[in-house]
């Protein structure tokens, strides 16, 4: 029956992880070239560089502001500086982050164009992105209750002043040739027919 199937299909297996496996050294040889052969046609020379850049840039970045929290901007309380508002401080918020693909603007077209690899290269200029941050500024004051004035404890409250969402300029972040966030990627072409990307243009320089 069903049992006796299984019990013999045990016993094959068991006998085939007895059988050594004879290979001569020059079958090794050839096994291992096939096999390193078969993967770099699969992935390539510098996969793993691109993936880890992709890695960053979709999820490490974002990541990297997260763990930033709250930014708390409180200056000292000097009770002698009399004025509206009270004691005024500040809190700063990081939430998303955008990635723009390399561009400059085009005077003929009157636009942003894709700015490609090459471009960087033969104007010895850097490939990067802009990179923008969306930043939260709340600002607050703390005042003392109308109580206080009536001669009753002090009782200080917060009021908010501000509260503003803005996408703030970060900076520029460099960006690896045939990533994805690289121009060619979305273009489905290349500068090079010899060339798989995996590396960065800072002024010109492969790097």
């Amino acid at each position: 029956g069903l049992r006796d199937k299984f019990t013999s299909a045990c016993a094959m297996e068991e006998a085939h992880a007895q059988v050594p496996i004879e290979m001569s050294v020059e079958s090794l040889e050839k096994f291992c070239r096939e096999a390193s052969r078969y993967f770099f046609d699969e992935f390539g020379l510098i996969s793993h560089q691109l993936n880890s850049y992709n890695d960053f840039i979709s999820h490490g970045l974002q990541e990297l502001f997260d763990s930033l929290g709250e930014v708390i901007v409180e200056p000292e309380n000097d009770p002698s500086k009399k004025g509206s508002g009270g004691w005024k401080h500040a809190v700063i918020k990081f939430g998303r982050v955008n990635l723009e693909k390399p561009a400059f603007w085009s005077r003929k077209n009157e636009a942003d164009v894709y700015f490609k690899p090459k471009q960087a290269r033969l104007q010895n200029m850097t490939y990067a992105s802009t990179m923008k941050v969306e930043v939260t500024i709340q600002v607050s004051y703390l005042e003392k209750s109308d109580g206080s004035k009536k001669g009753n404890d002090d009782f200080v409250q917060k009021r908010d002043d501000l509260n503003q969402t803005h996408w703030v300029f970060i900076g520029c972040l460099p960006v690896m040739v045939n990533s994805n966030l690289c121009c060619l990627h979305s273009l489905k072409e290349s500068d090079c027919l010899f060339v798989s990307g995996g590396y960065f243009l800072l002024k010109g320089m492969e790097k």
